[in-house]
């Protein structure tokens, strides 16, 4: 009887269309609550965390492919004019000790056609932009979005930046990526972690035009006032709705700001730049010429050939040949070995012709001793990233390698202390990209607004294809740095050959 008692509430609820649906116990907390996040704004909905180097395709917040909520970043070129440019966010982090370092994120990779000059990248960087990690490269056009993860536990405890980056080349196709929901976890325990990138579930891909999705929830799920038993089998419609209520969020974004990029505000720091005339500069890799004292002293005379005598034939005088010496003017003969191996190593040609950079213009810069250059100009705008290389092959067998060149160091005040990130680095690396040596690091320590030269033995590269590099970062400040007359030559010591002419006049 209680047991009937019991029943028929139940069955008058069934038979009213209500579905009772228990509730879960909260559940026991997994490993995975050991991990912490590192990184600031992952999914893009605010402004701080991520910083977007000023190019000539500046990165930014976007809301025309997003995953979640509303907003992702976009790197790269998606519409408008192709351009030879570096496109890059990036955010520095301080990372503690722990068991396991976590990098992940989702992706939206496209490339349309394929164009295999461009190239995606994700790294992690050390404090002065090298290269501590090539985490993932490639160039993907999959039109929907990736999941990625790895493993970079090999980084934990060091101070570095996520780095996410897309290279144009500037012809055919336009490469870009979004980027979406970016973690970098630390975790006490080791966890299973996916290594590499797949494709994310199909109701992870949003479309800009998917606010139009059937919004209508069906929960009302006919309530048909039949009150048998057999209406138990009804809840099969459940999963609708958690299936339509993810995209209702999409809308609601829309109306978010666009993109923080206010560093292209900065690029009017070119005011700075007093266009004055080129000064001229001559190399002093010029072989030395010298004057040895020569003194021929010429054999004695030699007997002129005479026939035999006939014993009738009286001795006639027979004009005698004289060997006059004459000493010409010494002068040294060319030096096969002597180039200068740089192509366009005053930027004197347009378009930083045989350079590959992301700068935008050469410049004047006079310095406080009044002398002016005309020269690659890098930074001059905050939250720049700029750089400027060039392949250089030295012949094998050359009797030296010695590369130097002018530089100059133009901060937006002289006492004003700069960030440590802000500086040129110059290095030497091979063709691929790979770190040779490190020739110098121009930064907050180094002589400001002045014209100075360096200089660097490259002889041990003799043989070999070196790639000359300089890359520049800014943070908060508009500092510019200039290089200028970067030669690469071979000379050795020179050498002059001296020989006396010979002129046999006959008298």
């Amino acid at each position: 009887m209680r047991a009937a008692l019991f029943l028929l509430p139940l069955l008058l609820l069934l038979a009213s269309g209500v579905y009772l649906i228990a509730l879960a116990a909260p559940a026991a907390p997994t490993a995975a609550d050991a991990c912490t996040d590192l990184l600031l704004n992952g999914d893009m909905e605010g402004s701080q965390g991520w910083e977007f180097p000023v190019t000539a395709a500046t990165a930014g917040y976007s809301s025309d492919v997003f995953l979640s909520p509303g907003r992702s970043a976009r790197i790269g070129i998606t519409s408008g004019a192709n351009a030879n440019a570096f496109s890059s966010m990036r955010q520095p982090v301080a990372v503690p000790a722990g068991s396991q370092l976590v990098l992940s994120w989702h992706s939206f990779p496209l490339s349309q056609p394929p164009d295999a000059a461009d190239q995606q990248l994700v790294r992690l960087l050390r404090p002065d932009n090298s290269v501590l990690r090539n985490v993932w490269s490639g160039l993907r056009n999959d039109g929907a979005w990736l999941s990625c993860s790895y493993d970079v536990s090999a980084s934990a405890g060091q101070s570095l930046s996520v780095y996410f980056g897309v290279r144009n080349d500037g012809q055919n196709a336009r490469t870009a990526m979004y980027v979406d929901d970016v973690r970098l976890q630390l975790c006490a325990e080791q966890q299973s972690t996916l290594e590499g990138c797949v494709l994310a579930t199909p109701t992870s891909t949003p479309s800009p035009t998917s606010e139009t999705a059937t919004e209508t929830p069906t929960a009302t799920h006919t309530p048909t006032g039949t009150a048998t038993p057999a209406a138990t089998s009804t809840p099969t419609h459940t999963p609708t709705p958690p299936a339509t209520a993810t995209r209702t969020r999409t809308p609601t974004r829309t109306a978010t700001p666009a993109a923080t990029t206010t560093p292209t505000d900065t690029v009017t720091a070119t005011a700075t730049l007093t266009p004055t005339l080129t000064a001229t500069f001559t190399p002093t890799t010029v072989p030395a010429t010298f004057t040895p004292t020569i003194t021929s002293t010429p054999s004695p005379s030699p007997e002129p050939a005479t026939a035999t005598p006939s014993a009738t034939a009286e001795p006639t005088a027979t004009p005698t040949p004289v060997l006059t010496t004459v000493t010409p003017t010494p002068s040294a003969t060319p030096n096969p070995d002597c180039q200068q191996l740089i192509a366009n190593p005053e930027f004197d040609l347009p378009g930083y012709a045989g350079w590959t950079q992301n700068l935008f213009l050469t410049s004047n810069f006079t310095d406080l001793n009044g002398v002016t250059r005309r020269a690659a100009w890098f930074g001059g705008a905050s939250f720049s990233e700029q750089y400027l290389y060039q392949d250089i092959t030295i012949p094998p067998g050359a009797p030296d390698a010695q590369l130097s060149y002018w530089w100059a160091l133009n901060p937006p005040a002289l006492d004003t202390p700069l960030d440590p990130a802000e500086k040129l680095f110059i290095s030497l690396r091979r063709p691929d990209g790979a770190f040779l040596a490190a020739i110098q690091t121009i930064g907050d320590a180094d002589e400001r607004r002045y014209w100075r030269t360096f200089s660097m033995d490259l002889s041990p590269y003799i043989g070999q294809t070196v790639r000359f590099h300089a890359h520049a970062l800014t943070t908060s400040t508009t500092t510019s740095w200039y290089l200028d007359q970067i030669y690469l030559t071979t000379c050795g010591a020179a050498q002059a050959l001296y020989l006396p002419m010979v002129v046999r006049d006959d008298v």
